[in-house]
């Protein structure tokens, strides 16, 4: 069960696929049409990736080691010492033992969509500074020519 669970979460996040793997690759963006940029930055709306689902495992995983740990704790007070037929004990370690690998992967998971998320903004932002850049100068529907990315007013 918590395989599957891995599995199906570690793929929820993907956006490789289609329009979206060009806007999130490494190299420059070219420039398009004022209603291509406009379709771009919709495409990277719909594909930005929630962080509920990590949080909720973090939480849920710390949830449950705290509460076994206190569990564990309080079977070492009340017996003085480790008992492997405690009723106790054996709920503080499942609990443990459920609550640890939770915490572990709903970290990893939201590291990976923390990443995500800023890649998907950094070309939002980029996007969004061509766009005002056409629309100031009053390019409408068609393709602007290349403009250096670097010039002398920058320095």
């Amino acid at each position: 069960m918590l395989a599957l669970t891995v599995v199906l979460l570690s793929i929820s996040g993907d956006v490789s696929e289609g329009r979206s793997a060009r806007l999130l690759d490494d190299a420059p963006l070219e420039r398009t049409s004022v209603p291509q940029l406009q379709a771009d930055l919709a495409a990277l709306k719909r594909i930005r990736v929630s962080l509920a689902g990590p949080v909720v495992m973090i939480s849920v995983g710390l949830g449950f080691s705290l509460f076994g740990g206190m569990l564990i704790a309080l079977d070492t007070v009340l017996i003085g010492g480790f008992s492997a037929m405690s009723p106790i004990l054996v709920m503080g370690i499942v609990g443990v033992a459920v609550g640890t690998p939770l915490l572990v992967l709903g970290a990893w998971l939201l590291w990976q969509r923390l990443d995500e998320r800023s890649r998907i903004e950094a070309t939002s932002r980029e996007l969004r500074l061509q766009l005002n850049e056409q629309q100031r100068g009053g390019l409408r529907g068609e393709a602007p020519l290349r403009v250096p990315s670097v010039t002398l007013a920058r320095f």
